[in-house]
């Protein structure tokens, strides 16, 4: 009898040892993400929260809804994409603060914006460095290795897992003087972004750059506390910024680039089989990113001319020779400003967009 009590606690301790295990291989972590997260068969419901800085009609706002759509079709609603559309969860800087600290997994940041955060970023703030050719941009924001491998590496030491560099087109300046040599940039206040180095990119043509939140600038440009800003045509139309602006200056001096950005501790807790259609929703948005880039600015910048409340000014050559001859300075203030591997991006990149535009003709 006494042997048989022994064996039935031995049963019943090794019973409970098996169903603690079990129990304790799907605990969770402090967030509630399971921590054995990349378990592919996995069925746990998963919402993802996704931030964007432009209104849901703007292409952040399309690109954002399309993600949802291909993603949550393709993992058969086992994800839930919630997206948050600009102004709903703060500034531009409190999203990329809170894509950081996890508060949303995923999220559209622009580099002008995280350039505070990850100072190589800010190379997208250069002048002239660019090519004229969209498919060209579009080509080094997507495959090429500055972007791809080097500067999203350095996000990654700030817990962001870069998952697509995109362009939303060229900045146009808008202005209420007009604007055709450098000379006409003496004292101007022009908006900028947060980033240090965009400051300074404008400073190289004697203007007074001042950095502001966006949603201050068209009541800013109201009371002349800016005399202009620069916004892909899009932006400037869904904005209403022609309406309290005279001028739309073409200058195709930089382009503005935005990312899609996940958190990366959350990104790498997904399990494989969600990951997987991730990366598959993102390859899939690639062209489509770039075709309704191209298709809004076209479209934008023929109704505004339309109105008649604003006029458009295209840079000449001339123009524009001397505006790039300026702004190469500003290429070193990047390399000192960022510093780090910053001269090394700067060099791959000019070489990235050379050979390109090689390939192209």
């Amino acid at each position: 009898m006494k042997k048989l009590k022994t064996l039935l606690v031995l049963f019943l301790v090794l019973g409970l040892a098996i169903v603690g295990a079990a129990c304790s291989s799907g605990s969770n972590n402090a967030d509630g993400t399971e921590q054995n997260g990349n378990t592919a068969g996995s069925e746990e419901k998963i919402e993802i929260k996704f931030a964007h800085e432009e209104a849901e009609t703007d292409l952040q706002g399309m690109y954002a809804n399309k993600f949802k759509e291909i993603l949550e079709a393709k993992t058969n609603g086992k994800v839930e994409v919630k997206i948050y559309p600009v102004g709903t969860l703060g500034t531009d800087l409190n999203i990329a603060e809170q894509l950081q600290q996890g508060v949303v997994q995923f999220a559209i940041s622009s580099p002008g914006t995280t350039g505070s955060i990850v100072p190589e970023a800010q190379i997208v703030a250069l002048k002239f460095l660019f090519s004229d050719d969209p498919k060209v941009n579009y080509k080094v924001l997507t495959e090429g290795k500055a972007f791809n491998e080097m500067i999203a590496g350095e996000y990654e030491k700030h817990n962001m897992k870069v998952l697509h560099f995109w362009p939303e087109g060229f900045n146009s300046w808008t202005s209420n003087k007009v604007i055709k040599t450098p000379d006409d940039l003496k004292g101007y206040k022009m908006r900028t972004q947060t980033s240090p180095l965009m400051v300074k990119s404008y400073e190289v043509f004697g203007a007074n750059p001042t950095p502001l939140d966006f949603s201050e600038v068209y009541t800013g440009l109201q009371l002349g506390t800016i005399d202009g800003q620069e916004n892909p045509n899009f932006f400037i139309e869904s904005t209403n910024l022609y309406e309290v602006q005279k001028y739309l200056i073409n200058a195709r001096h930089s382009i503005y680039v935005t990312s899609t950005v996940a958190n990366k501790e959350y990104y790498d807790s997904l399990p494989d089989d969600v990951r997987k259609a991730v990366e598959e929703t993102i390859n899939e948005l690639k062209p489509y990113a770039f075709e309704i880039e191209q298709k809004a600015n076209n479209e934008a910048l023929e109704r505004m001319k339309a109105t008649g409340k604003i006029e458009v000014i295209e840079l000449d050559e001339s123009a524009r020779a001397k505006f790039k001859e300026l702004s190469v300075p500003a290429h070193q203030l990047y390399v000192e400003t960022a510093g780090g591997k910053a001269q090394e991006i700067l060099d791959t990149l000019k070489k990235e967009i050379e050979e390109a535009e090689k390939e192209a003709k």
